[in-house]
């Protein structure tokens, strides 16, 4: 075995759960029976072929991996877990880069108080008379009142926390299973160089919206967040969007690789640039030749395609099918 993407297949789930019973002979058949963890009589599912497991009353609406599991069964950490399915932490996505890696963790729990408060203030903030600059901008990027709300959008007229400082501007936090890794700060500045800031202590190498990529078939992984949020609001009922925050960011392979672990396809938006160029080639780098980067509408990128009238599930269309064309065509 050689990393996380080897553990998904190295402790099959039916021989960890004994005496489920097949319900389905399809798509690599389905198994069903008691939750080891809830009960029931048969609201734990189990699909061989990815080697994943859905709980109807426990599984929080998606499919898990293997790693899930031992990590709830032994009530241990992914490292843990990890060490039980025999994985080296000589961790390797292809086949000549070799990396030592170490878990990178969220912020303390004191930050993470602290941060869940200031997203909260901001919100409220956003919808009253106070936040009308901050309102109008996200509505000129084309964003909609129940995308806003979904990512916890606020604004900061600047303001103070003990001695965290929260600049003025729209507040992005990323928060990922009930976890806030950072809150991004969107200037409504000219200043390139400070259009965005971090609250102090923020992780800013973390996913964005990666609760919607885990456990699905494919996702698209764009740069920036508004990109991602843009994408979530016209396709999200048909591909699962995440944003790295930047292209320059390398998501740490402890941290996040189970996101990506049963997943046929990862999407790349990425802009035509030597940033972009980088980015791609890190998650290449991370996830293997299973990474593939679409091609953006037109110059810009796809928040510009939008404002410009743009229809992006016809532009996503053509791209995917030459990706998986049976998907597109039979599923979508």
């Amino acid at each position: 075995m050689t990393g996380l993407n080897d553990a998904q297949y190295a402790v099959k789930l039916l021989d960890l759960v004994p005496n489920l019973k097949r319900v389905a002979s399809t798509g690599g058949g389905e198994y069903a029976g008691a939750c080891p963890f809830c009960g029931g009589r048969d609201r734990f599912r189990v699909h061989p072929e990815s080697n994943r497991w859905y709980c109807r009353q426990c599984g929080d609406g998606k499919w898990h991996d293997v790693l899930d599991f031992i990590m709830r069964r032994d009530q241990c950490s992914l490292k843990d877990a990890a060490k039980r399915l025999n994985v080296p932490f000589q961790i390797n996505f292809t086949a000549d880069v070799k990396r030592q890696f170490s878990e990178y963790k969220a912020p303390d729990q004191e930050w993470q108080k602290m941060a869940l408060a200031i997203v909260d203030r901001c919100q409220s903030i956003l919808f009253s008379d106070a936040g009308k600059l901050g309102l109008d901008y996200l509505i000129s990027r084309g964003l909609k009142t129940n995308t806003i709300k979904k990512f916890k959008l606020g604004y900061s007229p600047a303001f103070w926390v003990g001695k965290v400082k929260v600049p003025k501007g729209i507040t992005i936090p990323a928060i990922n299973g009930g976890v806030c890794w950072y809150i991004k700060i969107r200037s409504l500045q000219n200043d390139k160089d400070m259009r965005y800031l971090c609250v102090s202590g923020s992780k800013s190498n973390a996913l964005f919206n990666g609760d919607d990529v885990s456990g699905l078939p494919y996702s698209l992984v764009t740069e920036g967040e508004f990109n991602a949020m843009i994408l979530d609001q016209e396709i999200g009922d048909v591909m699962a969007v995440c944003s790295l925050g930047s292209a320059a960011n390398k998501l740490d392979a402890l941290a996040w690789g189970r996101y990506f672990l049963a997943q046929r396809y990862v999407l790349c938006l990425f802009d035509d640039d030597p940033a972009g160029e980088k980015g791609f080639e890190n998650m290449q780098e991370f996830l293997g030749k299973r990474v593939k980067r679409l091609k953006l509408p037109k110059e810009g990128d796809i928040n510009d395609f939008l404002i410009a009238g743009g229809d992006v599930w016809q532009w996503l269309k053509p791209e995917w099918k030459k990706v998986d064309p049976d998907e597109v065509t039979n599923g979508n």
